[in-house]
């Protein structure tokens, strides 16, 4: 797989923004980043990651 390819981008972004979530100073950036990857991710047919990146988003929003 080659390191641009639009599923490797989505899977560091994706890692990216989970960081960004895990503390409270960046917890909007990652959020934002969550919502730019998840577009990406659908622009590129990757269903399953878009979900996964759902997932992510919605359990840090409950988490608050």
């Amino acid at each position: 797989m080659a390191a641009d390819s639009p599923v490797q981008r989505v899977r560091l972004a994706t890692a990216h923004a989970h960081i960004l979530l895990s503390d409270t100073g960046t917890r909007d950036d990652g959020h934002q980043m969550l919502e730019k990857t998840s577009a990406l991710a659908a622009a590129n047919g990757l269903m399953h990651q878009r979900r996964s990146i759902q997932t992510i988003h919605r359990d840090f929003e409950r988490a608050g």
